[in-house]
C-alpha cells in the first residue's frame, strides 16, 4: 500500500532524529528538515502484530530539488534483505489512501499549511 517514511527509534535517538534518519534510508535522500511535530497516536497493529505503536508525526520538508517519482531501497544496516519502495508525492486530497492509520494527522497538516501559506500572502 501507499505509505508515508516510518520506523523505529534507535537508543539515544530523538523522534526527530528518528524521522529524518528514516526519511534518509527510505527515500535515498539526505536533505530533509524538519518544520514542525504535529502530534503523537498510539495505533494498535492488530490483527497483523501484537503490538501497540507510539507514533510520532512531523512536518519536514526537502531542502533541495526532488523528482516526482524515484526509486529507492532500505538496507536495513544489512541485517536483512533489502526492501524496495516506490517514491511519489501525492496530493494531500489524496492522503486518505495512506495505510495503517498514517492519515491520522493529514487534516492538521493541512491546516499547518494553509496557514503558512496566509502568512507567506500578508
Amino acid at each position: 500500500g501507499i505509505q508515508v517514511p516510518a520506523g523505529s527509534v534507535r537508543e539515544g535517538e530523538s523522534f526527530a532524529d528518528a524521522s529524518l534518519r528514516e526519511l534518509k534510508e527510505e527515500t535515498g535522500f539526505d536533505c530533509f528538515e524538519i518544520v514542525s511535530e504535529i502530534g503523537a497516536d498510539t495505533y494498535d497493529m492488530s490483527p497483523y502484530r501484537t503490538e501497540l505503536q507510539e507514533r510520532h508525526f512531523f512536518i519536514a520538508k526537502p531542502t533541495a530539488e526532488l523528482p516526482e517519482r524515484w526509486n529507492s531501497q532500505e538496507d536495513h544496516d544489512s541485517e536483512q534483505e533489502p526492501t524496495r519502495f516506490e517514491c511519489f508525492w501525492i496530493p494531500l486530497t489524496q492522503a486518505h489512501v495512506l495505510q495503517t492509520a498514517q492519515s491520522i494527522y493529514i487534516g492538521k497538516l493541512a491546516r499547518y499549511l494553509t496557514a503558512e501559506l496566509s502568512n507567506v500572502h500578508t
